[in-house]
């Protein structure tokens, strides 16, 4: 997960040379279709442990743990661990835009 974060905070120094690189192989319309608002992590692996459960509870990102195996005959299985949607507050913040409040989060009826 660690690797998966520090891969996060480079994508995000490198949003333009990212976009450059979508833009050569995927046009320009993909490239444009980039939202960079709040990314997601998908770490793949052969297990998880109790800490790295515990962890992406933690964390601010939008995080995905996904279980592999592969079965005989080589039938790859994925099973979704942990889902997390993060805190978008936090998240924002740390990327420089407004932080918001509990209260910008309730609407009055």
């Amino acid at each position: 997960m660690s690797q998966a974060v520090s891969y996060l905070s480079w994508l995000e120094s490198a949003q333009h040379e990212f976009e450059v690189l979508v833009r050569k192989v995927l046009g320009a319309e993909a490239a444009k279709s980039i939202d960079w608002r709040r990314p997601r992590i998908i770490c793949i692996a052969a297990g998880f442990s109790h800490h790295d459960r515990v962890a992406v509870q933690r964390l601010p990102e939008r995080i995905d743990l996904v279980r592999y195996r592969i079965f005989d005959g080589g039938l790859l299985g994925l099973l979704l661990v942990e889902s997390v949607t993060g805190f978008p507050s936090a998240a924002s913040s740390r990327r420089g835009r407004k932080r918001a409040t509990a209260a910008d989060n309730v609407r009055l009826r």
